[in-house]
């Protein structure tokens, strides 16, 4: 940009549960350079298993969904038929 103030940048191509780094880079007068931050992205939820696998129509059922990497997971949905 060759303005100042906010910048940002579209980050939806990244590979999920890789580390990345980044920095800010500003040129005028000269070259500056901001701190190195760092940021690593999700994996994507992966389910193992649903328990029970069925159930009676009318009843209360308790379903355990075990898996990995569903920390930081923004919403759980799920269809019921």
């Amino acid at each position: 940009m060759t303005t100042s103030g906010t910048f940002r940048f579209n980050l939806g191509s990244l590979a999920p549960g890789i580390k990345y780094y980044f920095k800010a880079k500003a040129v005028g007068e000269g070259t500056v350079y901001g701190a190195e931050n760092d940021f690593t992205t999700l994996r994507p939820p992966e389910v193992g298993s649903v328990a029970p696998g069925n159930g009676s129509l009318g009843q209360g059922l308790t379903v355990i969904i075990t898996g990995a990497n569903f920390s930081g997971a923004p919403v759980v949905s799920l269809a019921l038929t």
